[in-house]
């Protein structure tokens, strides 16, 4: 269970953070996650169903439901692993409301 009342909370690597949501999802738990969203978001789709990051300036906050993990996607910037992602816009978002969100974000 992720809970910023933990006083390890602030103190997680991102190493540690993936780990302890990996965890989680495996015991059926998703994850709600919240970021920044880019120009990139307008760029995901059906072909391209992973979220790229760049310098953009930041539009919006947006949250997204974390369902899963594979390790062998590859995120197309030289980095492999994703944590699959059910976006709250629906089906017209992506494939069919769901993508990609590269661990190393």
């Amino acid at each position: 269970n992720l809970d910023n009342n933990d006083p390890d909370f602030a103190a997680l690597t991102r190493f540690r953070l993936k780990e302890r949501i990996m965890k989680s999802l495996q015991k059926g738990r998703p994850i709600i996650y919240n970021f920044h969203l880019s120009n990139e978001y307008t760029r995901i789709n059906e072909d391209s169903p992973v979220l790229r990051f760049t310098q953009d300036i930041y539009e919006a906050g947006h949250a997204v439901l974390i369902i899963g993990y594979d390790l062998d996607v590859d995120t197309g910037n030289g980095e492999i692993g994703a944590f699959k992602v059910l976006d709250c816009r629906g089906k017209d978002i992506a494939d069919q409301g769901y993508w990609w969100l590269p661990f190393q974000r």
